[in-house]
């Protein structure tokens, strides 16, 4: 009977270690910020020279600095590309 018991309660203590582990460890969001971009009329956005969609964009990304540009989109627009850096900071 006591051998049942230890048994159990290191079965008990490997599945707590496990969860802990899982959940705390490697599973552990790491820090991120949020952008945001919105245009009228609607632009094409590259993030560091990659094309990653169309306004509006909305997306979590590390933080650190990032060079944006907008391409508006569609013909016989007078809009002109736009392009800059902008800072992700963590949220």
């Amino acid at each position: 009977m006591k051998r049942k018991i230890i048994v159990l309660a290191a079965l008990v203590g490997a599945f707590a270690l496990f969860v802990l582990a899982r959940f705390f460890i490697f599973d552990s969001p790491r820090a991120t910020g949020r952008i945001k971009i919105l245009s009228s009329p609607t632009a094409g956005v590259f993030i560091n020279d990659v094309g990653v969609g169309k306004t509006p964009y909305e997306d979590r990304l590390e933080p650190g600095e990032y060079a944006i540009r907008l391409i508006p989109e569609g013909e016989g627009t007078e809009s002109v590309a736009w392009e800059g850096k902008v800072s992700i900071h963590p949220h």
